[in-house]
């Protein structure tokens, strides 16, 4: 086999020669234009113009479009849905979302079972309330009856051990802020706010010292 390595040489060669070899169609140095005057009649419809675009249907051309008479503006339902959107209460238990969040992140980091435990209530509770409040029909009744379940949930991480870590205590002081955000977004919409139950104290900052 070693011997006749020269054969595969040889037959190489002989398709390189034969492809260089073949016999190609000269078109010339000229560009073929399309003739565009020539139009192919329609099947079976001598009475139409030939290049006439026809409905499957057998009926005549499609009629031109009527543009004054196209719907323009925002699609229907869209005032309804941008109203509910713009509601205090939808508005801030998206911003709420991310203190509890971050609670969580740091019960999750820290790895114990209480930790978990108490992670695990935060998700099935007040996070998973936030976040069903941005589809509720009626979303100031289901804010309403989260708070006072957010407040107990506050009073249980604030008297935590996790209360001091630093993440956690920003978190906290953050959403104390969103909620009083929220409760004067109420008032000045003159809808009214329920009173708020009392919380815990405030857990104090890191760079902070209790008095």
């Amino acid at each position: 086999m070693k011997g006749r390595w020269w054969i595969l040489v040889v037959a190489a060669l002989g398709l390189v020669m034969a492809f260089l070899l073949m016999p190609k169609p000269n078109t010339g140095m000229d560009v073929v234009a399309p003739d565009g005057g020539t139009r192919a009649p329609v099947p079976g419809r001598p009475d139409v113009e030939p290049g006439t675009v026809v409905r499957a249907d057998g009926g005549g051309p499609r009629p031109e479009r009527d543009l004054t008479r196209m719907v323009t503006g925002q699609k229907p339902g869209m005032e309804r849905f941008m109203e509910h959107r713009n509601r205090p209460e939808v508005i801030y238990s998206g911003k709420l979302i991310a203190p509890w969040a971050a609670v969580r992140y740091i019960l999750l980091k820290d790895g114990s079972d209480d930790a978990k435990a108490l992670a695990d209530e935060l998700n099935q509770g007040v996070l998973t309330d936030l976040r069903a409040i941005r589809t509720e029909e009626d979303s100031r009744a289901a804010m309403d009856a989260l708070e006072p379940d957010m407040v107990a949930a506050r009073e249980k991480v604030g008297a935590s051990a996790w209360a001091s870590d630093p993440t956690v205590a920003q978190a906290l002081t953050r959403y104390d802020a969103l909620l009083t955000e929220y409760h004067q977004a109420l008032d000045s919409q003159g809808v009214g706010t329920a009173p708020e139950p009392a919380s815990a104290a405030p857990v104090p900052a890191p760079d902070q010292e209790d008095p």
